[in-house]
């Protein structure tokens, strides 16, 4: 790919994604855009029971695994629904569309992935070969072919 259609392309993505940011930011301040309470805050309970053989399907936790990493090429797995993720984009973050978890065993873990590996050690010879240069239109072009 050309390197200026590339920078073209990775500008006008990074438009796009602060003007969503400021929109939604306007619609929230605005009250347009209803927040749901129940994720801005968690109550303590104290003396609570420990309930023993919880089913999987009545555990929100488990039911809502999925990819909880925000950005970067190391994955963590748990509660999706709880994810407050920021809008800058960072070296790797291409590959975090590869990224998967699932339940296993009743475990919220990530599951292998041929496409997601790939990309990672892709990204991280990018890293390997352009982050001290402080290049970093080198880097994001290189990232680029790791899709």
């Amino acid at each position: 790919m050309n390197t200026k259609v590339f920078i073209l392309i990775f500008g006008i993505t990074l438009l796009l994604i602060i003007g969503c940011g400021t929109i939604l930011s306007f619609a929230i301040k605005n009250n347009t855009v209803k927040v749901n309470p129940t994720l801005q805050t968690t109550p303590t309970l104290q003396n609570t029971p420990t309930l023993l053989n919880t089913p999987t399907i009545n555990n929100p936790i488990l039911s809502s695994c999925g990819v909880t990493t925000c950005h970067g090429l190391e994955i963590t797995c748990g509660n999706a629904q709880q994810v407050m993720c920021t809008q800058m984009y960072q070296t790797g973050d291409i590959c975090l569309q590869y990224a998967k978890c699932a339940l296993v065993n009743g475990s919220c873990e990530q599951i292998p992935n041929t496409k997601f590996n790939n990309c990672k050690n892709c990204v991280q010879k990018c890293i390997d070969t352009y982050s001290n240069s402080n290049d970093y239109s080198k880097l994001s072009e290189c990232e680029g072919f790791c899709n």
